[in-house]
């Protein structure tokens, strides 16, 4: 995903891990967990933007117990949301989003 059109999070990773040693999924449908969550795999980056937040909330609830395993099992996770209008709870925490409030973060 890219967020707002952005290329900065690729180039973060090419640096990091190298050209061509990780993988883009341009959406949440594409992103298959049983090839993601592997032992293979170290390290997992899940990002929702403003416009993404809702398929990356149903990709986490779709997905939980596979990720929250592979996590358990060693793997590193890096949870990015926006969390616009948007409630996203993964394992024990929530961040909740509220006009009001903006966002905020319970366990």
């Amino acid at each position: 995903m890219q967020p707002w059109g952005s290329v900065n999070d690729q180039q973060a990773m090419d640096e990091v891990f190298g050209i061509g040693n990780w993988t883009l999924y341009n959406d949440y449908a594409s992103a298959d967990p049983a090839a993601i969550f592997t032992a293979d795999n170290k390290f997992v980056y899940l990002q929702g933007s403003a416009g993404t937040d809702v398929d990356l909330a149903g990709y986490i609830t779709g997905n939980e117990t596979a990720i929250l395993d592979w996590v358990s099992s060693g793997g590193s996770l890096l949870l990015e949301s926006a969390g616009w209008n948007n409630d996203i709870t993964f394992g024990p925490a929530t961040l909740d989003w509220t006009e009001e409030n903006g966002p905020s973060f319970s366990s």
